[in-house]
């Protein structure tokens, strides 16, 4: 729209001009209630290419008109957050943006226990907006005041028909308080068998220097990742089949919730068939390297107490020369707990000879090699290896696999070392 004249109190004088990125800028305070300076300048840099200075003295100009208002929250160093003021709130509704009646944004308080995790929540909503682009048209952000009287998620993303329950994780909650958390969802899950339910952890990191905390975070936050996956398996709330949990750490958040509200996570099993049947398929055309794959029978490799849920998601046989090696494949997504909780299982079933027919080799199979090199597994597991169907295309190459050393660091091997 061209830039409307908006009257700011009485006098006719007083006068500040609204154009439609001004009306963004105000929705975007209105909807996250407060933002730090250096959230509204990343984020309109990034998505409308606004140079940081103009964004400075907007909201200084919008401040003496009582549009905005903001407050110091750290002193070293200096970082001050933006909210709407008074007038801000009138023009929203003046441009029927927000209704009329409105009064949950004027009694929100301005006390911030918290700022790194008030603010890192809203870092992961802006990053992921930002990653989503024209894909996120229509997306809703929110505080989940109203999602459930006993789930209370840190925020919600709704995208189409999913909901997505967003947690940061600080290091500051104990694992007590994380399993109770999770059995919480685990409960809202089970009473709605009809309904998926997708909630996604983010581990603080100090890895992106255009997010700043106030105090100071590993960019290595393997350990603590892997604590929650451990807590949250262990919690036995896995076996809810509509209950989708991943942890991830805070620099990976927007890529998997990208893969969450777009409908790429979760793979359902024909997917995770298809994908290990492409791994296999590529190594079997690899001009390097003479491969030959068979597909075996699941039902020839699993005694009758387990569960079909637990299989793997495909059984191959290999040959190379007179060589051949018997493989289950686990497809695996970017910080999937029940993903990790499948490996080890079949991990375990191989090293306790629990399989009907002998298996020489687990593999886990991502669909690229930044999920893969990015997701934190733990402990390495024995005769357990990793690749991405996107190492394997390469046909000019021979090929790899990854081996875990441990819980952060892989270490690339050569197929026939596997």
């Amino acid at each position: 729209m061209n830039p409307i004249k908006h009257q700011i109190g009485t006098s006719k004088k007083n006068i500040v001009w609204v154009k439609d990125i001004d009306l963004e800028i105000l929705k975007m305070l209105h909807e996250y209630r407060s933002l730090a300076l250096y959230q509204i300048e990343y984020y309109l840099e990034q998505a409308y290419g606004i140079k940081r200075n103009t964004i400075r003295k907007k909201l200084l100009r919008w401040k003496k008109k009582k549009i905005v208002c903001s407050k110091i929250y750290t002193k070293l160093p200096t970082m001050v957050y933006y909210r709407l003021d008074d007038e801000g709130i009138k023009l929203l509704k003046e441009y029927t943006i927000i209704p009329q009646n409105e009064t949950i944004y004027s009694e929100n308080s301005t006390n911030r226990k918290n700022t790194d995790h008030y603010f890192g929540v809203r870092d992961i909503v802006l990053k992921t907006k930002l990653l989503l682009g024209n894909l996120g048209d229509g997306l809703y952000s929110g505080s989940p005041e109203q999602f459930s009287p006993f789930v209370f998620p840190d925020w919600i993303m709704k995208f189409k028909d999913r909901t997505l329950c967003l947690e940061l994780d600080i290091g500051t909650e104990s694992i007590g308080i994380i399993r109770d958390k999770i059995s919480k969802y685990h409960q809202y899950a089970t009473r709605r068998p009809d309904e998926n339910v997708y909630v996604l952890f983010a581990v603080i990191d100090d890895v992106d220097p255009n997010l700043k905390f106030k105090d100071f975070y590993a960019k290595d936050r393997s350990k603590r990742i892997i604590n929650l996956k451990d807590a949250i398996i262990d919690s036995n709330v896995l076996d809810c089949s509509n209950l989708h949990v991943y942890v991830v750490s805070l620099s990976r958040v927007a890529v998997v919730a990208k893969k969450i509200l777009t409908g790429t996570y979760p793979y359902d099993n024909l997917e995770r068939h298809k994908l290990s049947v492409v791994s296999m398929k590529l190594l079997e055309m690899n001009d390097k390297d003479s491969y030959q794959k068979e597909e075996l029978n699941a039902d020839d490799f699993y005694l009758a107490e387990v569960n079909e849920s637990l299989y793997a998601d495909g059984h191959f046989s290999i040959r190379k020369n007179m060589e051949q090696k018997t493989v289950a494949i686990k497809v695996m997504e970017e910080g999937n707990v029940r993903d990790l909780d499948r490996l080890r299982y079949l991990a375990l079933l191989r090293q306790e000879k629990r399989f009907k027919k002998s298996v020489d080799l687990i593999l886990g199979v991502y669909a690229d090699t930044d999920e893969l090199k990015n997701d934190i597994l733990g402990k390495p597991l024995e005769k357990t290896n990793l690749i991405s169907t996107e190492m394997w295309m390469d046909f000019g190459e021979i090929p790899s696999m990854f081996q875990m050393v441990n819980s952060s660091r892989l270490e690339e091997v050569a197929i026939h070392e596997s």
